[in-house]
């Protein structure tokens, strides 16, 4: 069984360590144990996505267009230089 006074001495345990003490039953990453149980349970995948306001939209606009000139411009002088 687990021994309280071996273990609850404000240590903090991991892996091997707390598989040899009784603090888990088993260790595992957290990919393997949601592939386990999304037969029996039901398993989401929740993301946080952060709108961006106006500005930032313009202003991530302005930088595509700028870089997408800037990029053509170093096209045609590198056509220019392999001729």
């Amino acid at each position: 069984g687990l021994d309280i006074s071996k273990v609850a001495t404000g240590e903090v345990w991991y892996g091997q360590n707390a598989l040899d003490e009784g603090l888990i039953d088993e260790l595992q990453t957290s990919d393997a144990f949601l592939q386990e149980r999304m037969n029996d349970w039901d398993v989401f995948e929740v993301k946080y996505v952060q709108r961006k306001n106006w500005q930032e939209k313009l202003g991530l606009a302005a930088e595509g267009a700028i870089e997408r000139a800037l990029l053509k411009v170093w096209q045609r002088g590198q056509d220019r230089n392999n001729y």
